[in-house]
């Protein structure tokens, strides 16, 4: 018996109600609504609707089928019973039986369980009562998104407590993987929507042949769409308990930042340590203010708690407060830093920057466009507790004159310098004084372009461009008979320069439909000191001689995930590479990625970095290793495996570092829905959400 319209407000009340009871939430009915049962019967003394046998009823995406459905219209109470099944979309609740009543919105599912497409929650319950507007209870409860039938991992928990759009808290709750117990909690909340939500991360574990034993837990707040933290507790065995906290925040597009901060009463250094980073970024109409703090205690906090080699490495923090204001076509800028030295226990010889003050005039073209005029200008005060002081002040008006003569570009420049310093002694008897340094530089640029198109099959690069670009560069400066003045930076050893430069420049760019593509770029130059040896400048590499060391760099990307870039400084004279830094990657999408480096600057560094990142079915495979080839020994090595079905993962991996000298080994789980590890490839054990390990900024947006 098929009717289509047996009851308006039998329709319009049961069916949204049913979604309710899906959904957790509240639904809007709309649309013809089917209905098809055995029998249907109207009891219109006790105002009872009663439908038996296969009971369907389908509106729109949702549909709803039961062995027996009552709806009584004087209390407002539904009932279904007998194999009851609503489907919305993908979504699914199956059930025994369901008591809901229409008008107080609370009612009971009976050995249901609830399949959500959207993050691929599955729960179930003995009984599963809505208690509330948005508020729900299961007794006897499983959680899992890994499905019905023998998933590989379940909470399973005497009470969960469900708050609509939010976190789910549960009690007695244990963990199981294949089955089997792995951990109990008496207590525990986590998000069950796929949204940013608060909750607890997964717990991650390491053994440290130094630190001993570490039990790593964080807590994510999602604050608001724009704002989130995280708060992390780390139980060191043979250190302490190191919490920390990150603030991230996203307010618009020109206000955001992010802050972090740890405390530890270090048993291992007696002492208590804390180490606190951060940036903030706003911009008001136009004016940009940023600032950054990056501060530990003492300074072996990094070596000891760096979470990254770079970190660990750390011989100098700086923070910084920036303000950059333009007026027009010029640009001031503002800035003071507090430099800590990590290599000396007392920082009161260190310089400080207060402040490094700026005012550059872009150029300006004079004299129908011949001619153009810039002026540039700084003042930086160097302070320290201890030692001599010094304040520079430096103007630097510039003219520039372009010319083009028959495919040849001619640039003709000359800058003047005016340098005051003042010093002020630190030692008593001797008086402040100021010094005076006056200069200039001349420079005369040639060069000349010469383009080709023409295509090759080579490497499947098609249609492409070539351009040589050779260039000859002449640059004079004077003595200035100055040779007392402090070296505040390498822009105050000005010495007497008469050399010219020359270089051979060639871009080989494909011209696809998809837009041009830079497919290699190789430069190569050196200087020749025309009146006599040549002086140490950073306007060229090495000095002394009458010919400079050569600079070259390579850069190829010729596709088929292949790339390779070179980079050295070659000596002439007999002394061969003074630097040389060669890397190649080749990478095939899903598949493998492999990462090789060298960098070598003589007498300083010398070292050899390998990556492998691959994929195969359900693993994923790490491997980092840097080794110092200067000293003959592993700097830091990382392996690590990740076996990640479908809806779980575990994370087993091993590092080894040199600074400080420790051995690593660690463990970390991932639930699909719950905590999700970062994408980066080289990031282990991280989560997403904005955890500590990621560092990931919300979005003034909220996405």
């Amino acid at each position: 018996m098929k009717l289509r319209s047996l009851s308006i407000s039998f329709i319009l009340l049961l069916l949204p109600l049913l979604c309710s009871a899906q959904t957790l939430g509240k639904l809007k009915v709309s649309g013809p609504v089917d209905i098809t049962a055995d029998t249907v019967e109207y009891d219109r003394d006790e105002g009872i609707y009663t439908a038996k046998g296969n009971v369907e009823m389908h509106e729109d995406t949702r549909s709803l089928k039961a062995d027996f459905v009552t709806y009584n219209e004087i209390t407002n109470d539904v009932l279904a019973e007998g194999n009851v099944v609503f489907r919305e979309e993908e979504d699914q609740l199956e059930a025994d039986r369901l008591t809901l009543n229409l008008a107080t919105k609370l009612g009971t599912i009976e050995k249901g369980r609830i399949f959500l497409s959207k993050g691929s929650f599955y729960m179930s319950g003995e009984e599963i009562t809505k208690t509330g507007e948005a508020t729900y209870v299961i007794r006897q409860g499983k959680f899992t998104t890994c499905g019905w039938d023998r998933p590989a991992w379940i909470f399973t928990a005497k009470d969960v407590h469900i708050k609509v759009q939010g976190v789910a808290t549960v009690k007695s709750a244990t963990f199981r993987i294949l089955g089997k117990p792995v951990l109990y909690l008496p207590w525990g909340l986590f998000p069950v929507v796929t949204q940013r939500q608060s909750g607890f991360l997964l717990p991650e574990f390491t053994l440290s042949s130094r630190d001993g034993a570490i039990l790593s837990e964080s807590f994510f707040w999602a604050i608001d769409k724009d704002k989130d933290a995280t708060f992390s507790l780390d139980a060191i065995q043979k250190r302490g308990v190191k919490p920390g906290a990150e603030y991230r925040y996203a307010l618009t597009d020109t206000l955001k930042g992010q802050w972090y901060g740890s405390i530890i009463d270090d048993k291992d250094y007696e002492h208590t340590r804390y180490q606190i980073k951060g940036e903030h970024e706003q911009m008001i109409k136009d004016l940009s203010f940023k600032s950054r703090i990056d501060h530990t205690w003492d300074i072996d906090y990094l070596k000891d708690f760096g979470e990254t080699t770079a970190e660990r490495s750390e011989n100098l923090l700086r923070s910084t407060a920036f303000a950059e204001k333009p007026f027009g076509d010029s640009l001031l800028t503002v800035e003071t830093s507090y430099f800590k030295n990590l290599q000396q226990k007392d920082n009161d010889a260190t310089f400080q920057y207060l402040p490094f003050a700026s005012y550059f005039l872009q150029y300006m073209p004079v004299i129908r466009n011949m001619f153009y005029l810039n002026l540039s200008s700084d003042l930086l005060s160097l302070y320290r507790e201890e030692g001599d002081t010094f304040t520079r002040f430096v103007v630097a008006p510039a003219l520039r004159i372009p010319y083009h003569w028959k495919g040849l570009n001619f640039l003709f420049g000359a800058t003047g310098y005016e340098k005051i310093y003042s010093i002020k002694y630190d030692q008593s008897g001797q008086s402040d004084e100021t010094k005076r340094l006056e200069s200039a530089k001349i420079e005369t640029d040639v060069s000349a372009q010469f383009i080709r198109n023409s295509s090759t099959n080579l490497f499947g690069i098609g249609r492409f461009q070539s351009l040589i670009k050779p260039r000859l560069r002449y640059t004079y400066v004077p003595d200035s008979g100055v040779h007392d003045i402090p070296e505040i930076d390498s822009s105050d050893h000005i010495s007497q320069i008469n050399a010219i430069t020359y270089s051979f420049n060639h871009y080989l760019t494909a011209l696809s439909n998809k837009g041009p593509g830079q497919v290699s770029i190789f430069e190569v130059e050196q200087s020749y000191g025309l009146s006599g040896p040549l002086t140490s400048s950073d306007l060229y590499e090495g000095s002394g001689k009458r010919f400079s060391d050569i600079r070259a760099r390579l850069t190829l990307y010729p596709g088929g995930g292949f790339s390779t870039t070179h980079e050295s400084v070659y000596n002439t004279y007999g002394d061969g590479f003074r630097i040389l830094r060669n890397a190649v990657t080749y990478s095939r999408p899903h598949y493998f990625r492999i990462d090789l480096s060298q960098n070598y600057t003589r007498d300083l560094v010398d070292e050899v970095n390998t990556g492998f990142v691959g994929t195969y079915g359900s693993f994923d495979g790490i491997v980092q290793f840097n080794y110092s080839l200067k000293d003959n020994t592993w700097i830091d090595t990382l392996y690590a495996l990740t076996y990640h079905p479908k809806c779980w993962s575990v994370t087993l991996s091993m590092s080894q570092n040199r600074r400080p000298r420790d051995t690593s080994f660690r463990i970390s789980f991932d639930l699909a829905g719950i905590a999700q590890r970062s994408k980066d490839p080289y990031k282990i054990g991280g989560y997403r959400n904005g955890a500590v390990k990621t560092g990931v900024t919300p979005t003034s947006s909220g996405e």
